[in-house]
Protein backbone atom coordinates (compact mmCIF):
# COMPACT_ATOMS: atom_id res chain seq x y z
CA UNK A 1 0.00 0.00 0.00
CA UNK A 2 1.45 3.29 -0.93
CA UNK A 3 1.62 5.77 1.46
CA UNK A 4 0.16 9.42 1.50
CA UNK A 5 1.32 13.15 2.82
CA UNK A 6 -1.12 15.76 3.93
CA UNK A 7 -0.46 17.61 0.91
CA UNK A 8 -0.06 17.25 -2.61
CA UNK A 9 3.58 16.27 -3.64
CA UNK A 10 3.70 18.21 -7.13
CA UNK A 11 6.40 21.33 -6.82
CA UNK A 12 4.76 24.24 -4.12
CA UNK A 13 0.82 23.07 -4.63
CA UNK A 14 -0.19 23.22 -1.08
CA UNK A 15 -3.57 22.00 -1.88
CA UNK A 16 -4.50 18.74 0.20
CA UNK A 17 -3.87 14.89 -1.21
CA UNK A 18 -6.30 13.32 -2.38
CA UNK A 19 -4.90 9.85 -3.49
CA UNK A 20 -1.53 8.76 -4.01
CA UNK A 21 -0.01 11.75 -2.70
CA UNK A 22 -1.67 14.25 -5.23
CA UNK A 23 -4.24 16.84 -5.04
CA UNK A 24 -7.43 16.41 -7.07
CA UNK A 25 -5.97 18.45 -9.75
CA UNK A 26 -2.83 17.18 -10.17
CA UNK A 27 -4.66 13.53 -10.27
CA UNK A 28 -6.89 14.63 -13.03
CA UNK A 29 -3.88 15.71 -15.05
CA UNK A 30 -2.61 12.37 -14.28
CA UNK A 31 -5.38 10.60 -15.61
CA UNK A 32 -6.26 12.82 -18.43
CA UNK A 33 -2.66 12.22 -19.91
CA UNK A 34 -1.15 15.16 -19.40
CA UNK A 35 2.28 16.47 -17.61
CA UNK A 36 1.53 16.52 -13.82
CA UNK A 37 4.35 18.30 -13.27
CA UNK A 38 3.67 22.22 -12.69
CA UNK A 39 1.10 24.95 -11.04
CA UNK A 40 -2.46 24.77 -11.82
CA UNK A 41 -3.68 27.55 -12.98
CA UNK A 42 -6.81 26.94 -11.58
CA UNK A 43 -5.28 26.88 -7.70
CA UNK A 44 -6.28 29.80 -6.11
CA UNK A 45 -6.37 30.94 -2.02
CA UNK A 46 -9.77 29.64 -0.67
CA UNK A 47 -10.46 33.39 0.31
CA UNK A 48 -10.77 34.30 -3.40
CA UNK A 49 -15.00 35.27 -4.03
CA UNK A 50 -16.33 33.13 -7.34
CA UNK A 51 -16.87 37.47 -7.82
CA UNK A 52 -13.62 37.80 -7.65
CA UNK A 53 -12.24 35.32 -10.21
CA UNK A 54 -15.29 36.40 -12.49
CA UNK A 55 -13.49 40.17 -12.11
CA UNK A 56 -10.23 39.09 -13.03
CA UNK A 57 -11.38 36.72 -15.78
CA UNK A 58 -13.69 39.33 -17.28
CA UNK A 59 -10.67 41.77 -17.31
CA UNK A 60 -8.13 38.97 -18.92
CA UNK A 61 -10.83 38.61 -21.28
CA UNK A 62 -10.93 42.41 -22.06
CA UNK A 63 -7.00 42.99 -22.31
CA UNK A 64 -6.49 39.47 -24.46
CA UNK A 65 -5.14 40.06 -27.95
CA UNK A 66 -7.69 39.08 -30.72
CA UNK A 67 -5.11 38.04 -33.02
CA UNK A 68 -3.71 35.17 -31.01
CA UNK A 69 -6.05 32.30 -31.08
CA UNK A 70 -4.69 30.54 -28.72
CA UNK A 71 -4.85 32.66 -25.86
CA UNK A 72 -7.80 34.28 -27.14
CA UNK A 73 -9.55 30.84 -26.66
CA UNK A 74 -8.09 29.85 -22.97
CA UNK A 75 -8.94 33.83 -21.77
CA UNK A 76 -12.46 32.66 -23.31
CA UNK A 77 -12.39 29.37 -21.45
CA UNK A 78 -11.28 30.86 -18.51
CA UNK A 79 -13.94 33.78 -18.59
CA UNK A 80 -16.82 30.86 -19.20
CA UNK A 81 -15.72 29.15 -16.09
CA UNK A 82 -15.30 31.27 -14.40
CA UNK A 83 -18.91 32.50 -14.46
CA UNK A 84 -20.54 29.10 -14.35
CA UNK A 85 -18.60 28.82 -11.35
CA UNK A 86 -20.60 32.17 -10.23
CA UNK A 87 -23.97 30.94 -11.18
CA UNK A 88 -23.59 27.59 -9.20
CA UNK A 89 -22.77 29.31 -6.04
CA UNK A 90 -25.15 31.93 -6.48
CA UNK A 91 -28.14 29.18 -7.11
CA UNK A 92 -26.45 27.42 -4.23
CA UNK A 93 -26.58 29.72 -1.81
CA UNK A 94 -30.91 30.49 -3.00
CA UNK A 95 -31.27 27.21 -2.48
CA UNK A 96 -30.37 27.24 1.04
CA UNK A 97 -31.79 30.46 2.19
CA UNK A 98 -34.88 28.37 0.94
CA UNK A 99 -34.58 25.54 2.14
CA UNK A 100 -34.14 27.43 5.45
CA UNK A 101 -37.03 29.71 5.04
CA UNK A 102 -39.04 26.53 4.88
CA UNK A 103 -37.74 24.70 7.95
CA UNK A 104 -38.38 27.96 9.93
CA UNK A 105 -42.46 28.13 8.48
CA UNK A 106 -42.36 23.82 9.91
CA UNK A 107 -43.09 22.82 6.11
CA UNK A 108 -42.12 19.18 5.46
CA UNK A 109 -39.49 18.79 3.40
CA UNK A 110 -38.37 14.70 2.05
CA UNK A 111 -40.29 12.29 0.16
CA UNK A 112 -44.06 12.56 1.12
CA UNK A 113 -45.78 10.64 4.17
CA UNK A 114 -46.50 6.60 3.41
CA UNK A 115 -49.87 5.91 4.29
CA UNK A 116 -51.68 2.32 4.36
CA UNK A 117 -54.92 1.12 3.46
CA UNK A 118 -56.57 0.11 7.09
CA UNK A 119 -55.19 4.26 8.27
CA UNK A 120 -57.13 5.65 5.77
CA UNK A 121 -60.44 3.73 5.88
CA UNK A 122 -59.41 4.21 9.82
CA UNK A 123 -59.60 7.84 9.72
CA UNK A 124 -61.75 8.11 6.84
CA UNK A 125 -64.63 6.79 9.31
CA UNK A 126 -63.89 10.02 11.41
CA UNK A 127 -63.73 12.40 8.71
CA UNK A 128 -66.21 11.53 6.07
CA UNK A 129 -64.60 11.97 2.71
CA UNK A 130 -61.70 11.25 1.38
CA UNK A 131 -60.26 14.58 0.78
CA UNK A 132 -60.94 15.28 4.26
CA UNK A 133 -59.44 11.77 5.58
CA UNK A 134 -56.02 12.73 3.58
CA UNK A 135 -55.72 16.51 4.38
CA UNK A 136 -56.44 14.92 8.51
CA UNK A 137 -53.19 12.36 7.69
CA UNK A 138 -50.84 14.85 5.99
CA UNK A 139 -51.14 12.98 2.39
CA UNK A 140 -52.21 14.19 -0.87
CA UNK A 141 -55.75 12.92 -2.23
CA UNK A 142 -53.86 10.68 -4.39
CA UNK A 143 -51.60 9.32 -2.00
CA UNK A 144 -54.99 8.67 0.17
CA UNK A 145 -56.52 6.94 -2.82
CA UNK A 146 -53.89 4.80 -3.84
CA UNK A 147 -53.44 3.26 -0.50
CA UNK A 148 -56.97 2.07 -0.45
CA UNK A 149 -56.65 0.64 -3.86
CA UNK A 150 -53.32 -1.65 -3.22
CA UNK A 151 -55.31 -2.42 0.25
CA UNK A 152 -58.17 -3.98 -1.51
CA UNK A 153 -55.74 -5.77 -4.29
CA UNK A 154 -54.36 -7.57 -1.51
Amino acid sequence: MTETSDTCTIGDCGEPAARAGLCWGHLKRRQEGRTVEGALSATRSPTVSPREVLREAAIAYADVDSSDDDEYYRVDQRLRKAAESYARRATRERIRATLAALRVTGRRLGRPVSVTAEAVLVAQAQFGSLRATAKGLGVSYWAARRALRRGAKT
